[in-house]
């Protein structure tokens, strides 16, 4: 779940809008007490436009954005225009029963000047006035919703990643074994001349030994981890034929490539994906696959026909689990963009590195 684009679920929404009624009710029973039925109805549309609306379009449009998104000039033009023409629609409804019921002797322009800037006269009386707290509840709010989601989905990856590693220890086998008998196979093949043949399992087995020992860290060198998905997309290879293509671009000529890190295996499901799902017997087929450096800002782009029905799951983990990891390792530092379009399957991440 991204945190940067939260939503209201249903009861949620019920509750804000149980709330707001209450509120609406409470204010208007205190200006009964010296206000005529006009008056109420102006400062409950008031209330309405200039304080709550503003605050929702700061909480669910300004922040996400623009806030969230390190924009901070943006930011900030964007909700001083917003509180601006909230104080100017207050201040109309404010004077709206009065131009109503006696415009010929209402000088505007005056009570307009008096009741737009009156709170601007002291810092004190600013503090307290309708416009900043419109920024309090929308952060306070912000802060206390994102800490929700964020807990919410830290005990969800705890789960999976329990499920995950007990999965893999009841189907394990021993990797020495594992790593022996390669090691056998590969010494058969190089006496039998079976040059290629003894290259494939010399690259099986380094991707082994780095799915099981290298990813254990939470962050790797960058090189190898590109290392590793070449020496993937190059076993992927030989299932291809004269009729599949597949392109691969990278665009790594960086100098600061080697002091870079990533976490592991976060860019391996989309490329899986694409080969699991884009590629058939039958049919011609084409899978592309970019990956650039640009400063410390990794962007990858993976395209594939598709072949087979059911291309929402990424890795045999699932799309949501990679967006999860993607949130509780980089937040507000990737962006991620991917869907079915015109037959093909598209991917496009972004990642700010360190």
């Amino acid at each position: 779940m991204n945190t940067q684009f939260i939503k209201l679920d249903k009861r949620e929404a019920w509750f804000h809008i149980a709330f707001w009624l209450l509120v609406m009710v409470s204010a208007i029973s205190a200006w009964s007490n010296n206000m005529d039925s006009t008056h109420i109805t102006f400062r409950g549309i008031s209330l309405v436009l200039t304080f709550i609306l503003p605050m929702y379009i700061n909480i669910f449009v300004l922040i996400p954005r623009f806030f969230k998104r390190d924009k901070w000039l943006t930011y900030a033009l964007c909700l001083v225009v917003l509180l601006i023409v909230a104080k100017v629609l207050h201040t109309v409804l404010l004077l709206a029963p009065w131009m109503i019921n006696d415009w010929a002797s209402l000088n505007f322009s005056s009570e307009f000047s008096h009741w737009m800037f009156r709170e601007f006269n002291s810092f004190d009386k600013f503090v307290f006035s309708q416009l900043p707290w419109i920024i309090y509840i929308s952060f306070a709010y912000r802060f206390v919703k994102d800490w929700f989601v964020n807990e919410q989905v830290k005990s969800r990856l705890i789960s999976e990643k329990l499920s995950v590693e007990l999965a893999l220890l009841k189907a394990q086998v021993s990797p020495h074994f594992l790593f022996n008998t390669l090691n056998n196979i590969y010494a058969v093949a190089l006496d039998e001349r079976a040059v290629s043949t003894a290259d494939n399992i010399s690259k099986l087995g380094t991707l082994m030994r780095y799915s099981l020992h290298d990813t254990q860290a939470d962050f790797i060198a960058l090189n190898k981890e590109l290392d590793y998905l070449e020496r993937y997309i190059e076993l992927q290879r030989m299932r291809l034929t004269e009729d599949q293509q597949l392109n691969v671009d990278l665009d790594l000529k960086n100098g600061k490539i080697g002091s870079l890190s990533i976490a592991p295996m976060i860019l391996l499901p989309f490329i899986e994906n694409a080969f699991k799902y884009g590629v058939s017997t039958t049919h011609a087929s084409q899978i592309n696959i970019s990956i650039q450096l640009i400063e410390k800002r990794l962007v990858m782009e993976v395209e594939n026909a598709v072949q087979r029905t059911g291309q929402s799951k990424v890795g045999g983990l699932g799309l949501e689990n990679v967006k999860n990891r993607l949130t509780l390792i980089y937040p507000n530092r990737h962006k991620l963009t991917c869907g079915l379009n015109d037959g093909k399957y598209l991917v496009h991440l972004e990642l700010n590195l360190t």
